[in-house]
């Protein structure tokens, strides 16, 4: 409040009880723009996130007393209506994802039908037999067992190689291990035990 000159300080204040200074309260209203100088302060701050994180919360608590006729304390009324309104237009654009989002099931059924199509043409799709035939083909399985393998079906040709190959062989006597025996054998044609 600036002094007026004539008037002792009692007397400006009854002045201000009884009409108010005009003065004043012009220079509040000058004062009270809510852009009023925000891009000089933002960009002074801006050397580290800790600046920038203050200057928008004085910023926003700033709008929030000029949106409560100047008090010093923010105007609750007008946040809770700004977060209203901000999750009326969050949650009516959730609805209309939601909505006008959702796939049409007539499309996916045309879709999958093509996918089908195209490999029809392509002859990825093998030809499904009949269930009987896997019953049975599981039914011959003896699944105690492993796996026969084709080679093992010949045992004829590997009984003959191995009685070629341990022709010349013949078992000369067996020796104690600590932990196994160990079986000596000797070879005829080189004389090698």
């Amino acid at each position: 409040m600036t002094a007026k000159q004539g008037f002792t300080p009692e007397e400006q204040l009854l002045k201000l009880m009884e009409k108010g200074d005009e003065d004043e309260t012009a220079k509040f209203s000058r004062r009270s723009h809510p852009f009023r100088g925000w891009r000089r302060k933002l960009f002074l701050n801006f050397g580290s996130l800790k600046g920038l994180w203050r200057s928008l919360v004085k910023g926003i608590s700033r709008l929030l007393t000029r949106l409560g006729n100047g008090l010093r304390e923010p105007n609750l009324k007008a946040l809770n209506k700004i977060f209203f309104i901000l999750s009326v237009i969050l949650l009516g654009y959730s609805v209309a994802g939601f909505v006008f989002g959702r796939p049409d099931i007539k499309k996916v059924y045309e879709k999958s039908r093509l996918m089908k199509w195209k490999q029809s043409e392509q002859g990825v799709i093998s030809e499904a037999r009949p269930f009987l035939h896997y019953l049975e083909v599981v039914r011959r399985r003896n699944i105690f067992s492993p796996v026969v393998l084709k080679e093992a079906e010949k045992p004829e040709i590997k009984k003959k190689r191995l009685q070629e190959m341990a022709k010349d062989l013949s078992l000369v006597g067996i020796s104690w291990d600590d932990k196994e025996p160990v079986a000596m054998i000797e070879d005829k044609k080189e004389k090698k035990t």
